[in-house]
């Protein structure tokens, strides 16, 4: 049986190849003779810009795989020969990653220093704002479609790590057509976080609109004679 650890619980949201080996060498002991494989994953935004979700995965010999996820980009930039070059991130899908930090491409290329280049939401999020979002993908039971992992990552540890990471899949987010009312997540934000404030219908619905989820209010009762 294989054991998948996310090492990005501790250390989430890294912004180059060797901020991740460094991580994969103090948590996973990755060291000389190791390779670790980089995998990439299509990730659109609520601007319907679509960038790569990107992971660097090391398996030992005892059958742990360990990975860790660097930020969403669309553009990477790096060092080949003497020179810095720009590339689109997927083209370092499936490349290998030595101890010394060198990235050999697909096409034979070796690179060194690579940076991603995080892409700009159009928007401020808030630790609130996730919440709410987190909490509607559970409401509406949809889980398996709203988060974004690369293909192969599957089941519900998988599924908790990209909550964790807030990797969503806005495509689906934007054609889930099953919201709960607003009163009803509402509700459920508050079982589950019973120590914390109520948080209006309004704050929910800009919430959801910001993330491109479509909701419905409940239909205000007709006053009785």
């Amino acid at each position: 049986m294989t054991v998948h650890i996310n090492l990005s619980d501790r250390k989430p949201y890294m912004l180059s190849v060797a901020d991740a080996v460094a991580a994969l060498s103090d948590e996973a002991g990755f060291q000389s003779g190791d390779q670790a494989r980089i995998t990439c994953g299509d990730l659109t935004l609520p601007s319907g810009e679509a960038v790569t979700l990107t992971g660097l995965l090391f398996e030992r010999g005892n059958r742990h795989v360990y990975t860790v996820w660097l930020r969403s980009s669309k553009i990477c930039r790096a060092r080949y020969r003497s020179e810095s070059i720009d590339f689109e991130t997927v083209e370092l899908a499936d490349a290998m990653v030595d101890s010394d930090v060198n990235v050999t491409l697909i096409d034979g290329r070796v690179i060194r220093a690579v940076q991603i280049t995080p892409p700009k939401l159009p928007y401020k999020t808030t630790e609130r704002d996730w919440q709410i979002v987190h909490q509607t993908i559970s409401s509406a039971e949809a889980e398996d479609r709203c988060y974004a992992l690369p293909a192969g990552s599957q089941g519900p540890d998988f599924i908790a790590m990209a909550r964790e990471l807030n990797l969503l899949n806005y495509s689906a987010l934007r054609d889930l057509d099953n919201v709960p009312y607003l009163k009803v997540i509402q509700g459920d934000l508050l079982k589950h976080n019973p120590n914390s404030k109520v948080v209006s219908e309004q704050k929910i619905s800009d919430t959801l609109s910001k993330f491109g989820i479509r909701h419905k209010r409940a239909r205000p009762r007709r006053a009785t004679i």
